[in-house]
């Protein structure tokens, strides 16, 4: 076997990471896509130091991280050794001797490839100063407060490299040092959809299944995800979407090799059991499963010989098998980061693989797939993310979810006549078109019933703005003259602000409904979606709030005509 070089993706990146360097930063976080191949850029960047006679140490938190990082060094012919536990060496070096005929195992290397749990427990005093570069695995765990962090602390000699494919953190803490944490410069490689058009990655296909679990009463935790032992239960407690699941597989990747998340491993037992009473061979790993049995039910896996490996937050980052086809989503997350490297799981190529396939059960993709998502991430940053303002959801009505297959797909267009599903040719019709309109607004919380009373409330305001100026005065007959004058000017200024803001709003929600065939309803939700505010509402404001919320409308309406999308 020949001594690996990298792509010209990989070189790009190297060199920006290397610039940066240059350019007086200490430590970067290196963003790239899963399948981008990070372990192998980590060699490269390793081959590059020890080459000049520098010490390099590489951490990772799990052994099959260990091992890849081991593998992927040999594969660029760089000599390495070990702190983890005795076993694990033991059987890296046996992979060596399967993938390369000889082992890069050695004790005189410059290389190590350390455990993240076995450094922080030894003593390296003396190792520490001398080492002139680290890199991590899976860097958006770090931080100067856990492990990671206390791994790299004595390395004070030291430049640094993370990476990771979700730069971002659950827990709100930031990962730059200016708020508190640790990189001084992100350097990112090309997206996916660019590795997908040159043939890096696998295209995939979504379907989107319709979600049936209520997580209403399910709180999200200072961990930025669901609290797992409610979700467990209201995920268990729906038992059609184990059903569902087996369905859907059986329909669209039947015989391909999956890998399923699940909430609990008690979850994660009642599908093993139906996939399996339904003839797919599945087996359930997770955290508390022995290492021993893991790692030969993983290697089962990759050999083809178990088609299902169920799991419970195992497989999420850092796990290499190329021939997996299919990605089941059965556990709901919060956590776009979280989501992203699951979805990863089946984009690698391998010999014989289309496409890959998501089955998204639990409405993970209407939660996350916005703006681009996920052939294209958000803007990542070393500053905390800012929010994003009402109007800026209306690219996320891009996306569609086919109502006949299921398949989520990126129509042509914004408008009604591109809602044609590419994988079974399905045209919506118009209650399909406002349906979907709907479940967007109720997922957003816009979508309210409005009783008599509300509205007869706020036509009494607004008939209250419409009084001629000379009722005004009237009411004000034993002012004085300056309130008077004062109060005519405001009164004024406010009736020509709503007259140009009613104006707007009619031709807005004339034209919604026209190009997208919606209902009245339907339209004057989305007005409330989009603008914060419900029609009527709208229609009772100040001069001030009037105006903003006409600059918003001309804006977004001119938005509209230059890109042709939704408002």
């Amino acid at each position: 076997m020949g001594k690996m070089k990298p792509f010209p993706d990989q070189v790009v990146f190297l060199d920006e990471i290397n610039n940066a360097w240059a350019d007086g930063h200490k430590n970067i976080i290196g963003v790239a896509v899963t399948g981008f191949g990070k372990t192998l850029v980590k060699a490269f960047v390793a081959e590059s130091f020890v080459n000049l006679g520098k010490t390099v140490v590489i951490f990772a938190h799990r052994d099959v991280l260990l091992s890849q990082i081991s593998l992927s060094l040999g594969d660029v012919g760089v000599p390495h050794k070990f702190i983890c536990c005795k076993s694990s060496e033991r059987e890296i070096g046996d992979a060596h001797v399967a993938r390369f005929g000889h082992s890069f195992i050695s004790e005189s290397a410059n290389v190590i490839v350390a455990s993240v749990l076995t450094w922080v427990k030894r003593d390296v005093s003396l190792l520490a100063p001398m080492v002139d570069l680290w890199m991590i695995d899976e860097a958006h765990h770090t931080h100067p407060d856990n492990s990671w962090g206390k791994c790299i602390e004595p390395l004070v000699n030291a430049k640094g490299l993370g990476v990771t494919a979700t730069p971002m953190r659950n827990d709100k803490l930031q990962l730059g040092r200016e708020g508190g944490g640790t990189f001084d410069y992100l350097a990112e490689a090309v997206g996916m959809g660019e590795l997908i058009k040159i043939g890096r990655l696998s295209p995939y296909r979504i379907y989107t299944i319709p979600n049936t679990i209520d997580i209403s009463k399910v709180n999200v935790t200072s961990s930025g995800d669901y609290n797992q032992k409610k979700l467990s239960a209201v995920t268990i407690d729906n038992g059609d979407i184990i059903g569902d699941a087996v369905e859907h597989y059986k329909r669209l990747a039947y015989g391909q090799q999956a890998i399923t998340f699940c909430v609990s491993i008690a979850h994660a037992d009642l599908v093993a059991k139906q996939f399996n009473d339904a003839g797919v061979n599945s087996f359930v790993l997770s955290s508390k499963s022995k290492l021993a049995i893991r790692q030969k039910k993983e290697k089962e896996f990759r050999e083809g010989k178990i088609t299902n490996l169920i799991n419970v937050d195992l497989f999420s980052e850092g796990y290499n098998v190329p021939k997996c086809s299919v990605v089941i989503m059965l556990r709901k997350t919060a956590s776009y980061g979280l989501f992203k490297q699951q979805f990863g799981r089946m984009l690698r190529l391998a010999e014989g693989k289309e496409y890959g396939i998501l089955l998204d059960h639990v409405g993970n993709v209407a939660e996350h797939c916005i703006h681009g998502a996920p052939h294209d991430d958000p803007d990542w940053s070393l500053e905390p993310a800012k929010k994003k303002k009402k109007s800026d959801n209306t690219k996320g009505l891009k996306s569609r979810t086919c109502p006949k297959c299921f398949a989520f797909y990126e129509p042509k267009s914004n408008t009604p006549t591109s809602f044609i599903c590419p994988f079974c040719g399905h045209a919506e019709n118009d209650e399909e078109i406002n349906t979907a309109a709907k479940e967007i607004q109720v997922r957003e919380g816009t979508l309210v019933e409005y009783d008599n009373s509300y509205i007869t409330g706020l036509m009494n305001k607004r008939n209250e703005i419409d009084l001629p100026v000379e009722r005004i005065k009237q009411k004000l007959y034993a002012a004085p003259d300056v309130v008077k004058h004062s109060a005519v000017k405001n009164h004024l200024k406010r009736q020509e602000a709503q007259r140009q803001l009613r104006e707007w709003i009619g031709s807005w929600c004339s034209h919604m409904a026209s190009i997208n065939h919606y209902t009245v309803e339907t339209t004057q939700a989305e007005f409330a979606r989009l603008y914060g505010v419900d029609v009527f509402k709208a229609q009772t404001l100040g001069e001030r709030p009037a105006l903003e919320l006409l600059n918003q409308i001309k804006t977004n309406w001119s938005e509209q005509l230059n890109t042709d999308a939704v408002i």
